[in-house]
């Protein structure tokens, strides 16, 4: 086959081109991607179309040609399986996931919480959002309410402020901070859509008032008396735990409180 011919064959790689770019895209970030590919959906019959096409020609064409189209389907297909039987499940979560990174983690949490605390002027709160890029608001909690302010207690939010809470989020491999000092701080697991999971952690042991709260509200999973494995979101109406699942779950794993 001359150069002429080579060059007439360049669209039987495209399909395969499209969908490692595909793949690629989630195996980053499988939500957003997945919503993407929503939005352009009458595409997805044109590449299956396509690629039936460009492997019939392939295996008709034989030679080096047939080994080069079959060969770059095969590792798309290995692509596939590594996003569905790897990827897939690591970016889900659920409360045995975070109980097993919280025993790994649990004295460095501990202390980006009162590392936060003692960062922080009394009365502030703050929230942290890594998600996205670096996203940093301090709050003035008062009277029970968080309200937003500029400069709270008179100093300006600096990046000497936060790099070093930045820096604690990342080793403990978590997305966001949002403190509710004195009481508690939540700190952010895993984005999963729309909802988000995070490790509610008490400064102190839970009072007797936040142990019920905790065993009731539908969002929260207590784990011991320092920590609550917390569940919210929802693009429409709150998200939580089904109360089926929680009875369940604290069945076979109850509070490890440390007193009754």
């Amino acid at each position: 086959m001359g150069d002429s011919g080579k060059k007439r064959l360049w669209w039987h790689f495209l399909p395969q081109v499209v969908m490692a770019l595909l793949l690629a895209a989630f195996m980053v970030d499988p939500w957003t991607s997945y919503w993407g590919l929503a939005m352009v959906w009458p595409l997805i019959p044109v590449l299956i179309v396509t690629s039936i096409i460009v492997l019939v020609k392939g295996i008709k064409k034989g030679g080096t040609h047939k080994k080069l189209v079959l060969g770059s389907f095969g590792i798309i297909l290995l692509g596939v399986a590594l996003l569905f039987l790897v990827r897939m499940p690591a970016y889900g979560c659920d409360p045995d996931k975070m109980a097993k990174h919280y025993e790994k983690t649990k004295d460095a949490l501990e202390e980006l919480a009162y590392f936060t605390k003692s960062t922080l002027n009394e009365g502030d709160d703050i929230m942290m959002d890594l998600q996205y890029g670096t996203e940093v608001r301090l709050f003035q909690n008062s009277a029970g309410s968080d309200q937003e302010l500029e400069a709270p207690s008179g100093r300006e939010l600096v990046k000497e402020d936060f790099e070093p809470i930045k820096k604690r989020l990342k080793d403990v491999k978590c997305v966001s901070i949002y403190s509710h000092f004195p009481d508690y701080c939540d700190i952010g697991y895993k984005v999963v859509g729309f909802a988000r999971y995070s490790y509610r952690l008490y400064l102190n042991p839970m009072t007797e008032e936040q142990r019920q709260d905790a065993l009731t509200n539908a969002q929260i999973i207590p784990y011991n008396d320092k920590v609550s494995f917390l569940f919210e979101g929802g693009a429409v109406g709150a998200q939580s735990f089904s109360q089926e699942y929680k009875e369940e779950y604290l069945k076979n794993h109850p509070p490890q409180w440390t007193s009754e």
